[in-house]
């Protein structure tokens, strides 16, 4: 065989890593010469193992999944951007801004999503291709940002809520790009551990944030301390102030740089000694870093920049890769026979199928096992998503009241156990089964998580919040890995593209509206009770409620699941013999086909229909994913 030669890429053909086998009760093809071909390649093999090379030395498959899983990692590090700096966006914005306005930046973002999940995909298949795609949506989040930037620099709020629908337009469906070109470039045990790194590493865009950004806008500016003999006789004993932090405080006419366990009270001393009584102009100034916030979104803007880059180069790759591929084709192509060509485009059109349209005659083939799965995920993630857009600002405000930067790096604790969490909770769960009973124990944990915030802002407790962020990151990890994939054990093949677009739209629903609820809670607790800390209680039982409710469906679920066979909750004992009952039953069917259509399911298209139930269960939030 000629090798190919290309300036960008280079690889010599090597058909035998490529061909999954064909059994032998399956038809068998004879060339010239009464040689049997048992191995053929189709084009969605071709290219998952591929040999490929960047510029003749780097491995094609390196560089497209580097790039891959940059895709969403601005999208993933700006989206809780309003959560992770809440307190400097309301000192930035002034004192119109609440946590109504800063949690209705999250759900402007879930709006066009309650639309664009259901059509994220076929709008990729079947418009603009996943090239142009992804370029699309990758341009909108990076313009969504810019938008969102400019209104914070200039302190135009709804512009920057204006920005982040843009954000939204672009958000989900990213995720449906980026998967599509996951299964696109990868195959068998490659693309799980491709899946893998790509979640993951969406995980650290979000925690980068959460230790990055409190960082970038919190540092404030030297203060200033002038006129040192008023400053001794003010801050060590004129008129009976005595220092709460004597050994923290600096020499006079020297710059302090701020510590958080300090600033508070040196504030509370420099206003009560900065006027002697007498109505002078105090003897001491302070100025806030005033670059702080829009420092912040910039570096998300840049972020996203990062990502537009990492978008060219993938459809730059996928395009050149497409046709290093197409051109090995031609040359084995040219080899086969008849027959043996009729039969590879078999295997094309089983591996790539082109009646995957989404329809709403489809929602009708959707079972009510469906439908309850759909209401516990909404549930469930409303507990956690919502939860992460309050969190830091409760932490700063009820029990210890830790400082922003601190409730930042707490806050990015779930994700990164999550990164390691989720591919370890999806391997429990395919070792074991029960998914169902998983399920359970994962609500009963979020409830648990949730009492102990309960806990910590009325102070009844006195403990760090670590512990519990680690159980919650755990939490996570269990529900993700169980919910997303059962879908594909009650939903038929030909409407599981809908039912998946279904459950990403009821999820995109309920953030969207319990982000608007619970701001307007907050805001009313503000307002009413305003010496108490009802303001951030409130969220948290509004969480236990939402974790509840996901408890009380999985146990009704369970017993639905039961009456209909147990599949949802089988053992992995008892899957593994459905589905040789399933095999069977199409090898009982397929052998009344005609013998030159392919007898049974082959490898590839196993290999295939686990890729489209992966790239459907991780089309969800920012934040979300298996």
């Amino acid at each position: 065989m000629s090798s190919l030669e290309s300036p960008l890429l280079a690889s010599p053909y090597d058909p035998s890593l490529q061909q999954p086998v064909i059994e032998s009760d399956s038809v068998a093809i004879e060339a010239a010469g009464s040689a049997k071909f048992g191995e053929y390649t189709s084009r969605a093999k071709a290219r998952a193992n591929n040999r490929l090379r960047v510029l003749g030395c780097v491995p094609f498959s390196a560089v497209m999944l580097l790039c891959i899983m940059f895709l969403t990692f601005g999208s993933y590090w700006c989206y809780d951007i309003p959560g992770s700096i809440e307190t400097q966006l309301t000192q930035w914005f002034g004192h119109g801004y609440s946590h109504g306005e800063n949690l209705l930046l999250y759900s402007v973002y879930s709006w066009p999503n309650c639309v664009l999940a259901f059509f994220g995909g076929f709008i990729i298949d079947k418009i603009t291709g996943v090239r142009r795609g992804a370029l699309l949506f990758c341009s909108l989040i990076a313009l969504g940002q810019l938008v969102f930037s400019l209104g914070a620099q200039f302190k135009i709020y709804y512009l920057a809520l204006f920005g982040r629908f843009v954000f939204g337009l672009g958000g989900e469906s990213l995720t449906v790009a980026q998967n599509t070109y996951t299964v696109r470039w990868f195959d068998g045990k490659r693309l799980a551990l491709a899946f893998g790194l790509v979640v993951a590493f969406s995980r650290i865009g979000t925690s980068m944030n959460f230790l990055v950004s409190p960082e970038l806008c919190s540092d404030p500016k030297n203060i200033t301390i002038n006129r040192s003999e008023a400053y001794h006789a003010d801050m060590y004993g004129a008129g009976g102030v005595q220092p709460l932090y004597p050994q923290a405080l600096p020499d006079p006419d020297v710059a302090l740089h701020s510590d958080d366990s300090i600033l508070p009270s040196l504030l509370t001393l420099l206003a009560d000694s900065s006027t002697g009584g007498n109505g002078s102009e105090p003897d001491w100034y302070m100025e806030y870093d005033k670059e702080g916030v829009p420092r912040t979104v910039w570096v998300g803007m840049g972020m996203c920049v990062v990502s537009l880059i990492a978008c060219f180069l993938a459809a730059y790759l996928d395009k050149n890769g497409e046709t290093a591929v197409e051109k090995e084709r031609e040359v084995y192509m040219s080899t086969l026979s008849e027959e043996e060509t009729a039969y590879v485009l078999k295997l094309d059109e089983l591996n790539e199928p082109t009646n995957d349209d989404i329809s709403f005659k489809m929602i009708t083939r959707i079972p009510l096992p469906a439908w309850i799965l759909f209401l516990i995920t909404a549930t469930f993630y409303v507990a956690i998503l919502n939860f992460y857009q309050v969190a830091s600002d409760m932490m700063q405000n009820t029990g210890e009241k830790i400082s922003q930067d601190l409730a930042g790096k707490y806050m990015a604790i779930p994700n990164i156990v999550a990164i390691i969490g989720s591919p370890l909770g999806g391997y429990l769960v395919d070792r074991n089964g029960r998914a169902l009973i998983f399920i359970i124990t994962a609500c009963c944990m979020l409830i648990g998580a949730h009492v102990f915030f309960l806990a910590l802002a009325y102070g009844w407790i006195h403990v760090t919040p670590v512990p519990v962020m680690l159980w919650l990151g755990i939490t996570y990890s269990l529900g993700a890995s169980c919910l997303w994939p059962l879908l594909a054990f009650v939903v038929d093949k030909e409407a599981l593209g809908t039912a998946y677009g279904c459950m990403t739209s009821v999820q995109n629903v309920f953030l969207a509206l319990m982000a608007l609820v619970i701001g307007q809670l907050q805001n009313w607790a503000k307002a009413h009770r305003p010496d108490t800390v009802l303001e951030y209680t409130l969220p948290i039982w509004i969480f236990i409620g939402c974790a509840s409710t996901a408890l009380v469906l999985t146990v009704l679920l369970l017993c639905v699941d039961g009456a209909r066979g147990g599949r949802m909750n089988a053992s992995a004992a008892r899957r593994a013999e459905m589905k040789r009952e399933v095999e069977e039953e199409q090898e009982r069917l397929s052998s009344q086909e005609e013998p030159q259509v392919i007898a049974h399911e082959t490898p590839s298209e196993q290999s295939q229909e686990f890729a489209r139930s992966r790239t459907s269960s991780t089309s969800i939030n920012g934040a979300t994913s298996i």
